[in-house]
C-alpha cells in the first residue's frame, strides 16, 4: 500500500481508529466539521480571505504562491503534529472539497513518509453522505418516551445508556431542552449541519440494534430541525408514557434549573417571554417568586399554568399509550422499560 492515497467517506468511517484532520481555517471549522475531527489549519481566516481575493483578481498561480508564503513558517510545527498523530491511528486529511489545501499537506506528508489518507471530496462529500444516510432512515424501530415536564425522561435515558441500552438523547445533541426554558444555562446550540452529523454518528453506532429509545420531541428543538425521515420514524414508533407526582416533578426541575447553577437574568428573560401565554398578573407573580428565590412555587405555577396544559399528558397510567411506567424511582423505571423492549420488540 502506498504511503498516501485518497479514501471515500464510507471507507474512512469503517477504519478501526480514524483520526480526521481538518485543514480548513478556524472560521470554517467552527461552524461544522466531522465530529471528533482536529483542526490544523493551513491558513487563518484573514489569510484565507486574502488568498481568495488574489485568486479572483490575479488567478490561481499567484494565489498558490501567496498561500505557500503563509504556510512556510507553519510547516515545521504542522509536520511535528502529524508525526505524533500518526502514531495513534489512521490519519484522514480533509478540506472543503478535497482540493488544494488537503492536496498540499498530503504531498508534504508523502514526501516525509507519513502514512495517511486524503478524504475524497472533503467535507462536502461527508455532508452529502450524512444527508443521504438520514434520508434513508430508518434502520431501527424507535421507542418514544412521553410524559409531563419533570417526570425524568432524560434521567431515564441516561440510566438506560449506562446499562448499554441503545439510546439517543436528542436534547443533549441539540444543547436545548425543547421548551420555553430549553436554552437556560446551556449556551449556544450547534449549527444544523453539526446537529445532523452528531445524530448521524449516533444512528450509525446503533444501526444493527433492533430499537433505539428516544424522548418525544417536536420537529423543531430550539433553532434546529429534526430530519424528516427520523421525525417520521418517531411518530410511527412505540409510544410509552412515563408519569410521577407533581411533587416529584417539581423537585427534579428545581434540581436541574435551580438558581445555584443558572443565570437568574436568563431565567427572568424566559419568564417575560411567556407573558402572552400566561397574562400580566401571572407573569409578575412568577417574577416575584424568582426575586424572592421561591423557586419551588415558581415551578409549580409554571407546571399548572403552562406546561401541563400545553402537553396534556396524564399523571397516571393512560391507555392511549402501549404501556405506562411510574418514574418515582428512575432506576426502576429504566429497568422496566428495558425489560418491556426486550419482550415486545422483535
Amino acid at each position: 500500500m502506498s504511503v498516501s492515497n485518497t479514501i471515500t467517506i464510507d471507507n474512512a468511517l469503517k477504519l478501526k481508529s480514524p483520526i480526521f484532520v481538518d485543514v480548513r481555517s478556524p472560521g470554517e471549522f467552527s461552524g461544522f466539521y466531522i465530529p471528533g475531527a482536529l483542526n490544523m489549519p493551513l491558513l487563518n481566516d484573514q489569510q484565507r480571505h486574502e488568498i481568495g481575493i488574489i485568486h479572483n483578481n490575479e488567478g490561481p498561480v499567484k494565489a498558490r504562491r501567496a498561500g505557500l508564503k503563509y504556510i512556510a513558517d507553519k510547516l515545521p510545527g504542522l509536520i511535528d503534529s502529524f508525526v505524533e498523530l500518526a502514531e495513534s491511528g489512521d490519519l484522514v486529511v480533509y478540506c472543503s472539497r478535497g482540493g488544494m489545501r488537503s492536496q498540499s499537506i498530503s504531498t508534504l506528508l508523502e514526501l516525509i513518509k507519513i502514512r495517511h489518507r486524503r478524504l475524497q471530496g472533503g467535507y462536502k462529500a461527508y455532508r452529502r453522505y450524512v444527508i443521504d444516510y438520514l434520508d434513508a432512515y430508518p434502520q431501527n424501530q424507535l421507542v418514544v418516551l412521553h410524559g409531563l415536564t419533570g417526570v425524568g425522561k432524560t434521567q431515564i435515558l441516561k440510566e438506560l445508556s449506562r446499562n448499554s441500552v441503545p439510546v439517543i438523547d436528542i436534547e443533549e445533541l441539540a444543547n436545548h431542552r425543547g421548551s420555553a426554558f430549553g436554552n437556560v444555562g446551556l449556551g449556544d446550540q450547534p449549527s444544523q449541519k453539526m446537529f445532523d452529523s452528531m445524530l448521524f454518528n449516533q444512528l450509525r453506532k446503533y444501526q444493527d440494534s433492533k430499537y433505539i429509545i428516544v424522548e418525544c420531541e417536536s420537529r423543531r428543538t430550539g433553532k434546529l430541525n429534526m430530519p424528516d425521515r427520523f421525525f417520521k420514524a418517531m411518530k410511527n414508533g412505540h409510544h410509552l408514557l412515563v408519569y410521577t407526582t407533581v411533587q416529584t416533578r417539581t423537585k427534579r426541575i428545581v434540581s436541574e434549573y435551580g438558581p445555584q447553577i443558572i443565570d437568574i437574568a436568563e431565567l427572568k428573560n424566559s419568564i417575560v417571554k411567556l407573558k402572552k401565554n400566561l397574562g400580566r398578573a401571572k407573569t409578575e407573580y412568577l417574577l416575584t417568586c424568582l426575586a424572592d428565590n421561591n423557586i419551588e412555587q415558581l415551578v409549580e405555577t409554571l407546571l399548572a399554568s403552562y406546561y401541563d396544559p400545553l402537553y396534556g399528558y396524564s399523571s397516571k397510567p393512560d391507555r392511549k399509550f402501549i404501556s405506562s411506567f411510574c418514574s418515582d424511582n428512575i432506576v426502576q423505571a429504566a429497568h422496566e422499560i428495558q425489560v418491556w423492549c426486550k419482550e415486545n420488540i422483535h
